[in-house]
């Protein structure tokens, strides 16, 4: 008789705000993709960003969520209403977490990996693609747009 193993799956995790869609995003991305079978990307809703940001973000969560979709090695993009990676996690759901190195400083984080690593999750710091950020281009813009109207005035 052929016996049939059940070989589970690595599930990975990360989640992200995503605005503006850089080479930077994409980078981490594929990174975490390779690292795991299954790579869940949480993309935090307009709400979110407000809350955590004091802005909304330049590109719709509708759209920053389709992109994600569309990324290859992406299992799955889910909506993220809380920036609480534990809200709504559940022992299985995913036995690694892919976070951004800058995560490692932001209050509460320390309790919230100790928590993952005791439930079996390995955490995994990602670097950031130097010299982009959506923070960057953000800056550039308004930057670019000042000055060119200081050109046009002064012309």
């Amino acid at each position: 008789m052929l016996e049939v193993k059940h070989i589970m799956k690595l599930k990975g995790y990360m989640q992200g705000y995503y605005d503006m869609f850089h080479v930077g995003h994409l980078n981490v991305i594929k990174r975490a993709a390779k690292l795991c079978d299954e790579l869940t990307v949480g993309v935090m809703t307009d709400e979110e960003c407000l809350r955590n940001k004091d802005h909304l973000p330049v590109i719709q969560f509708s759209d920053r969520i389709e992109i994600i979709k569309n990324i290859k090695g992406v299992h799955n993009a889910v909506p993220v209403y809380e920036d609480d990676i534990l809200k709504d996690w559940n022992p299985g759901d995913f036995r690694i977490v892919f976070i951004c190195m800058s995560h490692k400083t932001k209050p509460g984080w320390e309790e919230t990996a100790k928590r993952l690593s005791k439930e079996g999750v390995t955490i995994i710091y990602m670097p950031y693609t130097y010299g982009i950020s959506s923070s960057g281009i953000r800056d550039r813009i308004k930057n670019e747009k000042f000055n060119s109207v200081d050109k046009v005035k002064n012309g």
